[in-house]
């Protein structure tokens, strides 16, 4: 995940700074599937000032959840991506089969098409376009509608990259990252 994380708001104030901003602010937990349903997510900070007033919003939020997902809630600072596609990346490591890699539309499109595509990695850039073209993301990434096309070349290289990651890390996890803070936006 392209972002750092930390529960004080000194150390979000450091990354947004490391970046630069503007900067996003997300409150992460595996118990939460929806960080947007829950007002988790501050996008656009576009100065220190800002960033602190998001912090202090977002943990008061996390404040009233359950307190078993409370405690399990990581703020992570990530840079601003213009508009893109958002693409999943998620791996699972299963001992004697290998690291499942998986591809997808990211954002909204993750559940309402549920649709992705899934190989033994590590994946090649052919394997990588062909995930792409499975699950639909590659027709939205040549531009549709309107659209501009997005960098597929970009998407290639993050595909193949994170499943040579995921398999060196292979016997050091199951499962890898929340799929949506994984490679949230490519840059088109």
């Amino acid at each position: 995940m392209l972002g750092s994380a930390g529960r004080t708001a000194a150390n979000a104030l450091a990354a947004a700074d490391r970046f630069g901003y503007p900067v996003v602010l997300k409150g992460t937990s595996p118990a939460v599937k929806h960080k947007s349903e829950l007002s988790l997510v501050a996008l656009s900070i576009a100065d220190a000032e800002s960033l602190r007033r998001a912090w202090t919003q977002m943990t008061d939020k996390v404040g009233r959840l359950d307190p078993a997902v409370a405690q399990d809630v990581e703020m992570i600072v990530q840079p601003m991506a213009g508009r893109g596609i958002e693409i999943i990346l998620g791996a699972r490591h299963e001992p004697g089969f290998g690291t499942l890699v998986t591809v997808g539309l990211g954002g909204i499109f993750v559940e309402i098409l549920n649709s992705a595509s899934s190989r033994i990695g590590p994946v090649d850039e052919s394997q990588a376009l062909r995930m792409l073209d499975e699950c639909g993301a590659l027709a939205i990434c040549k531009g549709v509608r309107g659209r501009p096309p997005g960098d597929v070349a970009a998407a290639v290289s993050a595909i193949v990259s994170f499943s040579r990651l995921a398999c060196a890390l292979a016997g050091r996890y199951r499962a890898y990252g929340s799929f949506a803070d994984v490679a949230e936006r490519l840059p088109t």
